[in-house]
């Protein structure tokens, strides 16, 4: 399942983001591994983000910012 939403909170130590979805009454994900090479930058608080969840709709990852994405 592929999500967007909204970076609430960021582990820099972990690569980890929360995000909420404004789309689910505000529901705020569990820590999301942020995909991509260890030097790109992470998402920042507020920033719109894509979110890949797997089939069990638990564990997901972070894929990164959505271009020009204000809110989702």
């Amino acid at each position: 399942m592929i999500r967007t939403g909204i970076v609430s909170t960021i582990d820099l130590t972990a690569r980890t983001v929360r995000v909420t979805f404004p789309d689910r009454d505000d529901l705020v994900s569990g820590d999301l591994p942020v995909i991509g090479p260890e030097t790109s930058e992470l998402p920042a608080a507020g920033d719109s983000v894509l979110v890949a969840y797997i089939d069990n709709g638990y564990q997901g990852f972070c894929l990164g910012l959505i271009p020009g994405g204000d809110s989702p």
